[in-house]
């Protein structure tokens, strides 16, 4: 089956500020290619943005180790070893183990 496309083309009227337009006109002329093409790909650009990449977060441990006396397969031991930090930082808050 031959299917029919069209490339639809928009011509439209934009007004640039003069410094703008020899900017412009100069770099088409140095890059031998077309004003249409510049503005094209800075439309591109700014309107699809390469994505970010994801932020990975580093550790690196400052000093020492991993702690084999931390009690990681218990949530209350290692609430019940982090309390007093807490009370610690924040005395008004109410602990419930007092």
């Amino acid at each position: 089956m031959v299917r029919n496309t069209m490339l639809l083309c928009v011509r439209t009227t934009i007004d640039l500020p003069d410094e703008l337009f020899r900017r412009l006109k100069r770099a088409a002329a140095d890059e031998g290619i077309a004003m249409r093409d510049i503005m094209v790909r800075a439309l591109i650009a700014y309107l699809d943005p390469p994505h970010a990449t994801a932020y990975k977060f580093d550790w690196t441990p400052v000093r020492g180790g991993w702690n084999p006396d931390l009690p990681i397969d218990s949530n209350a031991a290692l609430i019940e070893l982090l309390d007093p930090i807490e009370r610690y930082l924040d005395p008004e808050r109410a602990s419930p183990h007092q």
